[in-house]
């Protein structure tokens, strides 16, 4: 349930007032159609029957809703909000502002959003969910003035679910939603981990493992691992290109808890002291990023294995060229991040265009890099 609330500059009958003209906007509601009736409303907002009686009076001033003793209301016009121009944009983000500008991939994709919102003269406002005191609840967002809302790293479902009907435009990047159908930019990642298996088949490893990736919710609790759909459809396409090649796929999934870097950088080296222990092991890894390849590579030099003379290590996607130990540049997927965050901002302004079009997935690629990490297996 979508709690309005009490503490915010508007009134809540203004709150309800606005997110009711926002439903008949891009619900694609028109003159003579019906409205829910007030007690759904009630149950829909979480607000008592006289708030929304208040915020129905306030659209039947402005002319945008008409009631009918004993048949309901109706809207009267329609809403003004679509054709809209974007004025301002929300950018929710999962994490602290300073890791917009301390990871490379967030870099690249804020980079797009504020190059084609500049372009456009459109403002960006920031919000965080790192700490729930200042969290950016998606109630507050919608009566923040933003006209649309980005979402940067959510994975949080409920939250999704919960700005999904704050009835402003969204846009979900970095995660596709299972609960609802939003707007997304994402990564081609199973077509990235079939290019890097192809090229893997090709150079002749037949026995190629895979290293996961890991996420967390700050919602829930950064120590909690999860699965996001760019984990799950990254080792779903390495999977499905090794069926293809007629071999055994092998993944090595990351599970538990979270303990810090620390803790990550100790299972990707019992994993790397797995395969290197394994009389019949693996003589390439696919893993899920260039910074976990990078890492389990150099696990790989303290236990005397030499990469890629003796094991090969490819990433599906990265942003940037990273290295193995003393001198291998990663084998990866070059993506267009950049592409991710103009892609965003032009999905905000089509639908403050257009009405009830069902939400769409956009696919970004990436370009191979033949890095010096990859190379035919060894002599057996």
């Amino acid at each position: 349930m979508s709690i309005p609330t009490a503490n915010s500059r508007q009134s809540l009958r203004l709150q309800i007032a606005s997110r009711i003209r926002r439903k008949i906007a891009l619900g694609g509601l028109t003159p003579g159609d019906s409205l829910p009736t007030y007690r759904q409303l009630c149950k829909e907002y979480g607000v008592s029957l006289m708030t929304v009686r208040r915020a129905m009076q306030v659209l039947a001033d402005e002319g945008i809703v008409r009631g009918f003793p004993g048949k309901g209301t109706f809207v009267a016009q329609e809403a003004t909000i679509l054709g809209r121009k974007l004025a301002q944009v929300g950018l929710v983000f999962y994490g602290d502002r300073s890791t917009l500008f301390t990871r490379q991939y967030l870099s690249e994709i804020l980079r797009g959003i504020l190059g084609k919102t500049d372009g456009l003269r459109v403002d960006v406002r920031i919000m965080s969910l790192r700490r729930e005191a200042e969290r950016a609840w998606p109630a507050d967002v919608a009566n923040s003035g933003v006209d649309g809302v980005i979402l940067l790293g959510v994975v949080n479902e409920a939250y999704i679910a919960d700005m999904a009907r704050q009835s402003l435009p969204v846009v979900v990047v970095d995660y596709v939603p299972e609960a609802v159908k939003l707007d997304c930019v994402a990564c081609e990642n199973r077509q990235a981990a079939r290019q890097v298996v192809d090229h893997l088949v090709e150079l002749g490893h037949k026995r190629i493992d895979y290293v996961d990736g890991r996420a967390a919710d700050p919602m829930v609790g950064w120590e909690q691992i999860i699965e996001t759909s760019d984990i799950r459809e990254r080792r779903e396409g390495y999977e499905e290109a090794m069926r293809a090649h007629r071999l055994v796929p092998r993944s090595h999934v990351h599970g538990g808890r979270a303990q810090g870097s620390h803790g990550h950088e100790s299972w990707l080296h019992s994993i790397a002291q797995s395969v290197a222990a394994e009389s019949n092991r693996a003589t390439a890894l696919v893993t899920y990023d260039t910074h976990t390849a990078a890492l389990i590579g150099g696990a790989f030099a303290e236990l005397g294995l030499r990469v890629p003379k003796d094991l090969s290590v490819a990433a599906v996607a990265g942003c940037q060229a990273e290295s193995i130990p003393p001198d291998g540049v990663i084998t990866y997927n070059r993506m267009d991040f950049l592409e991710m965050g103009e892609q965003a901002v032009r999905l905000l302004q089509k639908r403050l265009e257009e009405k009830n079009t069902e939400g769409t997935v956009t696919r970004i690629g990436g370009t191979l890099i033949l890095g010096g990490t990859t190379a035919p297996p060894p002599a057996q």
